[in-house]
């Protein structure tokens, strides 16, 4: 990756297949070469997607850039708009649901870096 460049530059790819995802995309922002402590993802909700309710082994740190919805964490849920900020630990239960009429992103940071490879 360069290391200075736009997110429009870079298209955005499908996860629906992968487990946990209903429709959304993601755009990678780091990888391995820039830090192996962690990584960054944009992540694409359109109106009515969502995840399914699931448990991951990195850390997330959820960034809403846009959009409306909600997020569940460990069975207690709360809105969340752009400027919001949910921390979820490895190992928590968790969800989320675009719930407006425009698409929702998020910036993502996993640590230990995310696999996209793995569940």
């Amino acid at each position: 990756m360069e290391k200075v460049f736009s997110v429009d530059q870079i298209e955005w790819r499908d996860a629906s297949g992968l487990p946990g995802a209903r429709g959304f995309e993601y755009k990678a922002l780091s990888d391995e070469q820039y830090s192996r402590a962690f990584n960054a993802e944009l992540v694409r909700l359109e109106p009515g997607d969502h995840s399914v309710p699931h448990v991951e082994k990195w850390n997330h740190l959820l960034y809403f850039t846009s959009g409306t919805g909600d997020v569940t964490i460990g069975g207690q849920s709360w809105p969340v708009r752009a400027g919001t900020v949910c921390l979820v630990k490895a190992g928590e239960r968790h969800s989320l649901r675009n719930l407006g009429s425009d698409d929702m992103i998020v910036l993502t940071i996993y640590d230990p870096p995310r696999d996209r490879g793995t569940t």
